[in-house]
Formats: C-alpha cells, structure tokens, sequence
C-alpha cells in the first residue's frame, strides 16, 4: 500500500499546483490589470519599437517595388517554345501572388503601427460612461447601455480571439507548405547543378518563386496575427475598465420617474407597432383571399392562372408573415411583463415577498423562452420558418435574375412576392432579435437581485445553481489551462515567423486517455493472438509470453509518438526532461541500460531463446525467460538462477539445443573374466534399442573397452533429443535396470572387486590352542581392568608395549 499512498500524494501535490495558478491568476488580474494598462511604456522599449516598425515597412516597401519589377520583366519576355509560355504564365501567378500578400503585409505594418501609434480613449470619456453622471443613484437605463456597450466589446473580443486561432492553424499549414517548397527548391537545384539544361534551370527558377510565395504568405498571415494580438489587448484593456466601472455602478443603479415613462412609452409603442403590422398583413391577407375566390369563379382565361399563381405566392408570405407578427406581439407582451417584474426589484419600496415574486416571473419568462419541451415547439417552428425562409428567397432570387436575363413580362409580380418573403423573413429576424434580448435582460436582472431573496429555498437553489456554474467555469479554465507552450520558429520573407504549440491540461490529459485506451486494445489484441497461436500453433508458451512483451514495448513507443503528433504535442518538450534524466540518472542507470540493450541483442540474435538448455557460469538448466534485464534459467533440481543479460551476451555460454538438440550419453560396466563378451555386447544393444527415448539414428553403439582387474570394461553410446520432457538420468537409469536384468537371466555376471594377499615372514608364524576355561578367565580379568580408572587409563600404553 505504501507506493500507492505515495503515488496519490503524488498526484495531489501536482493536481494543485496545477489549479492553483488557475484560481488566483484571474483574481489577481482583476484586481491588478487596470494599473497595469494604465502604466506607459520605457521611452527606450517605445523607441526601439518603433524603429523596428519602421524598419519592417521600409522593407515591406522595397520588397512590393522588387515585385513589381519582376513582373514587368516577366511580361516583356518572349517565349521561345511551348514549355517556355508555360514556365512564363507560372512565373506570372506566383509573381501576382507575392503582389497581393505583400500588399496585404504592408497594410497590415500600416495598420498595426497605427494602432500603436493611436493612444486608446480613456473609458472615461465614453458616452455611456458620461451619461451615467457622477454621482449616484445611476440611471438603470443608462446602466443597461454601458452593459450593452460591454456585451458587445466581449463578443468582439471572442470574435478577434478565434481570428487568432484561425491564424495560427493557417500558420502552421503555410510552414508545413515552406517544408515542402524549400525541399523543393533543394532538389531542383541538385539536379539543375548535375545537368545543367534550361528546362532545369527554369525548373529551380520556378521552384524558388513558389518558396518565395510559401514565404510571404507566411510573413503576412503572421503580420495578421501581430495585428489581431493589438486589438485584442487594446479591447481586453477596454473591457476591465468597463467592468470596474459596471461593478461600482450596479449596486446603485434605480429608475426615476421619468425613466419609468420612458420605459413603458417605448414597450408600448412596439406593442402598438406590432399590432398595426399584425392589421396591416391581415387586411392585406383579406384582400387577396378575396381576390383569390373572384378569380377562381371566373376562370376565364390563361392570364387568371398567372395571377392566381402569383396570390398563391402572395397568401402564403403574409400567412407566414402573420404567424412571425403574433409571435412578435407574444414577445413583446414577455418583454414588457418583464419590465414591470424589474421595475418592481428596483422600487425602493418593495418589500422581500415583493422582490421574491418578482425573480419567480422572472424566470418563469426565461424558461418560456428557452423551453424544450416537445408539445411546446413555438420556438423550433420560428427557427424552421426562418431556414424556409431563406431557402425560398434564394430560389426567387434565382428564378428573378434569370427572367431579367429573359426579359420576361413576369419580372415585376416576382419582385413583389420576393419582397413579401424578405418582409416575412424580417419579421422573423426581428423575433430572433427580441428573443436574445429578453433572454440577455432577464438573466442580468436575475443575477442582479439573487442576492436580494429572502427565501431561504429559493437562495439555496440559486446559490447551488451559481456554485454550478462557478464549478463549469472552473472546470473549463482548468481543463485549458496552459502548462506551457514550446514555440517552432522558422525564418520565413527575411523575418522570423514564431509558431506557438500550447500543452494544456485537457490536451495532455485526452494524449494519456488515448494512450491507455490504445495500450488497453492492443494488449487484448495480442493476448488473443498469441493464445490461439499457442492452442493450435503449436508455439512455445515462453516464446509467446516474451514476443507479447516485446510487442508491447515497440507498440507503446509507436503509440506515443502517434498520439503526441496528433495532439499535435512536439516532441521537443521531451528535450529539457531528457537531458535532466540523462544527467542526473545517467550514472546511476548504466547497469540497467547496459542489461537492457543486451536483451534487445539477445532478442535479435535469438543465440539464447526460451526452451534452450545451456549452461551459463556454475547454471545449468532450461532457459525461461528472456527479460527486459535479465534471462530466467531454471536448474535441474528446480531452482531458478536470474542471471543478468550482460553476461550472458559476454561471458562463455554452452547451448546444449542451439543448432541441435541431440545429446551423446554413455553407460559403462563390467562382466567377469570368462563370461562370452560377445553375447553380453549384443544384450547390451538390444537394451538400449528398445527403450523408447534413445534414438534409433545416430543409432546406439556398444564398445568393449579393455581388460580391468575386476573384469572386463564394456562402454555404450547412445543418444537422446533433450526437451523439457526428457531427462537423461532417468534414461541412464532405466537402461541400467534393464541391463542388469538381461545379463542375470543370461547367466553374465557382473564382478566383485576382488584381491590377493600374500604373507611373506622369516620365520614360521606362531598358533596356539586356547580352551575354553582359559578364554573366561582372560574374559574376567580384562573386565577387572576395566572397573579401575587407572588401569584402564594405563591400559592402551600397556597394549601398545605388546605390541
């Protein structure tokens, strides 16, 4: 459990440091951005800016005049032949192309140096920030314009963010592009320089226009981007200002008497607009119905049929007009039914049910707005009426232009339907228009007075909402929070052109998720393989364990590079981490890199494999496992040596399977002197013959070997196939068995040692008789001796003296 408790306090510390610059960066900068803006340049940073500036449009100036020059040439040059006009209309496109990038650089310097150049109004001076006056209370009114005016600005700063985005997708696409032109241009002029003809020098010619082009679209989608990065800071600069300025007005903004007039002149006159409108396309609708029944019942000839075809066109705009124009007079009705709820927030004397009541209307106008249940489809008929719309319009606009092409008597009573359809369709947009509106309005006005409530559920499901929304917020900053960001740079039209790679925390977190999920399959994948392959391919279980593992490895290294240039996660970010391991781990790892490199030789070489009997050192057994450090053998009586792949790959190895995976085995014996050698050789063969596991070729081979003293020396040979069933001592053994029994039952006996021993003296040996009283008497004194110490202490001497 300790390594896993270690890994989670691991995975903690990390998790908050990487949140905790995502939770203090954005209070931090609020509280600190707006003196940071405010604060001017160094004179000399200013200068040096400028400078360059300049220096970048003087050479943006020079390089449109060179271009220029260059298509005159072109122009004034006569081709000699087919090829010729080809390579001279080329020249012209990638000459034109060069002109119009270069101009778009040079009026982006332009722009981007006014932009600098230009000091930024102070927010002070707004019209929306003087019409709020000076002193508090703030008109809500006026309120609501700045915060409009700061919608606005926020949409604009979103909208310029993504253009940057879209920058840098294209920059990385025109470096890719310079890749490939400047491989060109490397080619051609190879070959140009072996075989110097004009077709091949106009090929190099051509090969550095389009590097030249590759550069300058590069330099001017990057002048772009330097462009966009002002505006945005400029705007960023613009909307803390603002926001400092919502914030202190918002607690003290009220409606006076006059607003409130205003208020509720305005809402009515829409109401009263959309009303007449409403009579107007109704009156108008009436009128041609009726004209529709007079022509039906006259039918009098081909010219009714086109009118009547014309008020079928005219009936079904005003009918989608009218259904637009009620849907208009319901949102207005919304629209001022939540004025009156807002009016009733900001009374001073509304008590806290009041207030209460008025934020449940509130949202109960929102969640008509925004609902999504299938029985109430108003909302999706407005967004299919819209498409419709837009659909048809077009394929009037299409069929009018070709009767103007036509000159067709047609052309005016199409016009007229095609302006009803367009009135229709901005009626509808109008709807889309009003609809963001109440739905912008009620949710400030909701998020301004949540705090007023009074009702304890209601600020508990408010505040779990607001936690909600906090908790996503922060989810998001988190997920694309920036670790760091490894910058390409590349030298593109005489400057330096900066692609920037950001590793953010989803990013990196969807590369380990791809990679887990990657591994995860492959390792089912090869499980299967390889067991089908052991079940009925008769492949080794050892072999297959160790290829699966190998496979794993090349397969992960794959895996990750794949995912790291999907990720689009250069592997230079690798390179810092790299060389601290490198240093710091070098020394210390030199053993295990050392082993490692040895198995993947091991590996290749296949002179070791799994199966293979060797002997290693003072080991001897069968090979188990070749591993990532060290190759397993398992011994003869069971125990299993690791022996580490270095010396394996240097010291001596016998591989008793290597090539072949015979063995030579011999068993010698005996028989007496006398017994028919002969008869005991061929015994002895039949033997070896019929014991199943001795080979049949090379076939086995009795020798008689000599004469001993005991008998006579018989050796056989015989050879075996080692395996991981065979073992050659029980061989040995059961042959042994075998002979012994044969050469019994044939009557060949196997000898005793046996010696002779001659007495040589000088003078005839000594005998005496001794009867049996004198041996009891000698019996008792001897155990008289034994009962005293000292006598028996004494009487190895004495014994010694006989002798």
């Amino acid at each position: 459990m300790k390594p896993f408790r270690l890994l989670v306090s691991v995975c903690l510390v990390a998790l908050t440091v990487l949140l905790t610059p995502a939770f203090i960066a954005p209070a931090a900068a609020q509280a600190s951005l707006l003196n940071i803006v405010k604060k001017d340049n160094q004179t000399e940073d200013k200068a040096a800016t400028d400078q360059s500036s300049d220096e970048l449009r003087r050479q943006a100036e020079a390089d449109l005049d060179e271009v220029r020059q260059k298509l005159e040439e072109n122009a004034a040059l006569q081709p000699a032949d087919a090829a010729a006009a080809a390579d001279k209309e080329e020249r012209q496109r990638l000459l034109d192309i060069q002109l119009y990038f270069r101009n778009e650089k040079l009026w982006r310097l332009n722009d981007l140096a006014a932009l600098k150049n230009t000091a930024s109004t102070p927010v002070d001076t707004l019209p929306s920030v003087k019409a709020l006056g000076e002193k508090p209370p703030y008109s809500a009114l006026r309120v609501d314009a700045l915060r409009d005016e700061l919608d606005t600005q926020q949409d604009h700063l979103q909208s310029l963010q993504n253009s940057v985005q879209m920058r840098e997708a294209e920059k990385q696409f025109l470096s890719e592009r310079l890749r490939k032109a400047n491989e060109e241009v490397r080619l051609t002029s190879d070959k140009a320089a072996h075989e110097k003809t004009e077709a091949n020098r106009r090929n190099q010619e051509i090969a550095e226009l389009k590097k030249q082009a590759a550069e300058v679209e590069l330099a001017a989608s990057a002048a772009d981007q330097d462009y966009l990065q002002a505006q945005i800071s400029s705007v960023r600069q613009r909307i803390e200002e603002m926001k400092h300025i919502v914030a202190r007005v918002l607690p003290a903004q009220a409606l006076s008497e006059s607003n409130l007039n205003e208020i509720r002149n305005t809402l009515r006159t829409a109401q009263d607009k959309a009303s007449t409108e409403v009579d107007q396309v109704a009156a108008r609708h009436a009128k041609r119905l009726a004209e529709r029944q007079r022509l039906l019942a006259a039918s009098k000839n081909g010219n009714d049929a086109s009118r009547l075809a014309f008020i079928d066109q005219a009936l079904r705009a005003d009918s989608m007009a009218l259904e637009g124009l009620r849907t208009l007079q319901l949102l207005e009705q919304f629209h001022a039914d939540a004025w009156e709820q807002r009016i009733l927030l900001l009374a001073a004397d509304s008590t806290a049910e009041v207030r209460q009541s008025a934020l449940n209307a509130l949202r109960q106008i929102a969640a008509s707005l925004n609902t999504k249940d299938k029985k109430d489809n108003r909302w999706q008929q407005i967004a299919i009426n819209q498409e419709n719309l837009r659909a048809i319009i077009a394929d009037l606009e299409a069929r009018t232009t070709s009767l103007m092409q036509g000159g067709s008597a047609q052309i005016a009573a199409e016009k007229e339907v095609l302006s009803l359809y367009r009135n229709a369709l901005t009626i509808y947009d109008r709807i889309a228009q009003l609809a963001r509106r109440i739905n912008q309005e009620t949710a400030r006005w909701i998020g301004d007075f949540t705090g007023a409530e009074n009702n304890e559920s209601a600020l508990a499901g408010l505040r779990l909402n607001d936690l909600w929304q906090t908790a996503k917020r922060v989810a998001y900053s988190v997920w694309n929070y920036e670790l760091f960001t490894v910058e390409d740079i590349s030298q593109a039209d005489g400057q330096k052109i900066t692609i920037s790679y950001g590793i953010t925390v989803g990013k990196s977190i969807g590369a380990i998720f791809l990679f887990g999920l990657g591994y995860w399959l492959f390792a089912r994948i090869t499980k299967r393989i390889l067991a089908l392959l052991v079940e009925r391919g008769n492949v080794n279980a050892q072999v297959a364990s160790v290829t699966r593992r190998w496979l794993m490895i090349s397969v992960s290294v794959l895996l990750a590079v794949s995912i790291l240039n999907l990720a689009r996660i250069p592997l230079t970010v690798f390179t810092f981490v790299g060389g601290a391991l490198a240093i710091g781990v070098g020394f210390g790892t030199q053993t295990i890199i050392k082993n490692f490199i040895s198995g993947i030789i091991l590996l290749f070489e296949r002179k070791v494999r799994v199966g293979d009997i060797v002997v290693i050192g003072d080991v001897t057994g069968t090979v188990t496992n070749v591993d990532l450090r060290a190759t397993t053998v398992k011994a003869f009586d069971g125990t299993e040596a690791l022996i580490p792949n270095s010396n394996v790959l240097e010291n001596q190895v016998i591989n008793w399977t290597y090539s072949d995976p015979r063995l030579r085995r011999e068993i010698g014996l005996q028989i007496e002197y006398g017994a028919p050698v002969r008869d005991a050789a061929n015994i002895i063969m039949e033997c070896a013959q019929a014991h199943g596991q001795v080979l049949k070729s090379p076939a086995p081979e009795v020798y008689f070997d000599g004469f001993a003293d005991s008998g006579l020396d018989i050796a056989m040979t015989f050879w075996i196939e080692l395996g991981a069933h065979t073992n050659g001592r029980r061989i040995d053994s059961d042959l042994r068995f075998m002979i012994e029994k044969r050469l019994a039952a044939a009557g060949i006996n196997i000898p005793f040692p046996t010696r002779d021993v001659n007495l040589r003296a000088a003078s005839p040996l000594p005998v005496t008789m001794a009867t049996a009283q004198s041996a009891q008497e000698s019996k008792k004194s001897d155990a008289g001796q034994d009962t005293d110490p000292q006598k028996k202490h004494d009487a190895p001497a004495a014994k010694a003296k006989q002798r």
